[in-house]
């Protein structure tokens, strides 16, 4: 990998996961204004919770390697690929 695209990975992971978490909260928004199914309500509360926390930690891991990389750099003068 060229270094131009290691740059960028850790603010792809971060708009990839991002955009999960928010469509975990549509999803369950929607089935809230729509649903008149417990069981579909149910349902969407499952994929919510698995969708955040997925956004989450794909969240919290662009963002850490995101600061790992820019430490690394201050401490050592040289990049880290």
């Amino acid at each position: 990998m060229s270094a131009p695209n290691r740059i960028r990975e850790p603010w792809v992971l971060i708009v990839i996961f991002g955009v999960t978490a928010l469509f975990g909260v549509w999803v369950m928004i929607v089935a809230v204004i729509d649903g008149h199914h417990a069981g579909g309500l149910a349902l969407a509360a499952v994929f919510m919770v698995v969708l955040v926390g997925c956004g989450g930690v794909g969240l919290y891991v662009g963002i850490r390697r995101l600061s790992w990389k820019r430490t690394y750099r201050k401490v050592t003068g040289r990049n880290p690929w």
